[in-house]
């Protein structure tokens, strides 16, 4: 006898005028819409050739305040070797970051050292990094995506050196993440 095994089919989900094709992409892009934080679902589809084929990341977030911008891939568990191989080919050929985070939006806590739910990083050069975590400067208030969630790194200009006295300065406290992942 031959078992059958069936496949679980994400629910769409439709928030802000776009449908996401899981209820899990619809609560990240409710993150970043309370983060005031600019995205487009799903913009460009990429071929990777040979056996990895076609790739459609989740996110692109543009550049903005603090934030040097990049892909974003939500996976709803740890990626796979072909589900990361696909995330470092897309780096390294378009030349820019990308972001993979398993899960759901979680609420930073000092008490987790790396920061809970890190994304890995593929940088542009095709150097994978983790962890990397959502954060805030507490001296100007832009978000970004940063080494172990250090506000400190974000590109908003701000001198951290001046004021916090180091590049390490995170910001677990920030009101503006925890609302955002409410």
């Amino acid at each position: 006898m031959v078992r059958r095994v069936r496949r679980l089919q994400a629910i769409e989900t439709a928030y802000s005028g776009c449908r996401f094709r899981s209820r899990l992409e619809a609560r990240w892009a409710v993150f970043f819409g309370v983060l005031g934080v600019r995205y487009h679902y799903e913009p460009q589809g990429f071929d990777l050739g040979g056996v990895l084929g076609a790739y459609l990341p989740d996110f692109w977030l543009p550049p903005q305040s603090g934030f040097r911008g990049g892909y974003v891939e939500i996976k709803g568990a740890v990626p796979t070797d072909r589900e990361w191989e696909k995330a470092w080919w897309l780096g390294l050929g378009a030349g820019q970051t990308v972001y993979v985070f398993a899960g759901g939006v979680e609420l930073p806590d000092p008490a987790y050292d790396p920061p809970a739910n890190c994304a890995a990083v593929v940088l542009p050069g095709g150097i994978a990094d983790y962890p990397h975590a959502w954060c805030e400067c507490h001296l100007c208030g832009a978000v970004g995506i940063e080494y172990e969630g250090r506000g400190a790194r974000l590109a908003c200009g701000c001198d951290h050196g001046r004021w916090c006295r180091s590049n390490k300065c995170r910001n677990h406290t920030s009101s503006k993440l925890h609302r955002a992942s409410a």
